[in-house]
């Protein structure tokens, strides 16, 4: 129950950050939505070159689903939640989880793509189902990090002071993990 109450308290504290600053919250949108397009550009533009066929090969790994899916969804997860926490280092590089966030939704979008190429059905269960929860949680990770004050911190003190932002890395990855191997698996079985 303890769990439950910490989420709601959570969802609200965002809730009136993001009444209060809107701006910046807009701003982590638009990071997050031109990370996505640019994603999508870059595999168009460089169509049966090393970038293509990498993501493509990638996307034949999720088809599969077999365990790799789960060490990329934990180790990205864990990555965006480190380069959170390094943009919050110095004064200077507060504002540089912009940068991560597009970096993250870049592959997002680049994957959606590679689906969409090898199977269009793949394509739209995961864009449904993954690829928009990934936009939506990294805009509100990267919201929720701009927020702090732009301080110069240690590395230990960095990390503790983005217990927010680990909360909805955490809860981003197990809807992905549920979305991926509950939902979009059984789909695909169905269909």
């Amino acid at each position: 129950m303890g769990i439950l109450l910490y989420l709601r308290n959570t969802a609200d504290d965002i809730h009136h950050k993001i009444c209060v600053y809107k701006w910046k919250f807009i701003i982590s949108v638009l990071s997050c939505l031109l990370g996505f397009a640019l994603g999508i550009a870059l595999f168009y533009a460089f169509r049966y070159g090393w970038w293509y066929f990498n993501r493509t090969t990638f996307a034949d790994k999720i088809m599969q689903a077999g365990f790799d899916v789960v060490i990329y969804f934990v180790v990205t997860s864990l990555f965006a939640y480190l380069g959170f926490a390094l943009c919050g280092l110095i004064k200077g590089t507060h504002y540089l989880r912009l940068v991560v966030s597009c970096i993250i939704c870049f592959y997002c979008g680049a994957c959606v793509v590679a689906l969409f190429t090898i199977s269009v059905m793949w394509g739209i269960l995961y864009l449904l189902f993954i690829a928009l929860a990934d936009l939506a949680f990294c805009a509100v990770a990267c919201f929720c990090c701009i927020c702090e004050k732009a301080v110069c911190r240690t590395f230990r003190e960095s990390l503790c002071d983005q217990t927010q932002t680990a909360a909805i890395i955490i809860a981003w990855t197990v809807y992905k993990l549920l979305a991926f191997f509950v939902v979009i698996k059984i789909l695909t079985c169905l269909i």
